[in-house]
């Protein structure tokens, strides 16, 4: 599980710093409980998205 104050460099191609990602929050939502909505912006699609994040899960 993330924990809250984690901190991620994301890094270009050539390694180079470009942004930093801290966890604020988290979240435990039981597998059947997930929306569509979350499942839309987790997939990046709005195409059948529910069902691709279960499989994907």
């Amino acid at each position: 599980m993330p924990e809250v104050g984690t901190k991620i460099i994301v890094t270009n191609f050539e390694g180079i710093p470009q942004a930093i990602i801290e966890t604020t929050k988290v979240d435990t939502i039981p597998f059947n409980k997930v929306s569509s909505s979350y499942a839309q912006m987790d997939m990046g699609t709005e195409i059948d998205a529910l069902n691709k994040w279960k499989k994907a899960h």
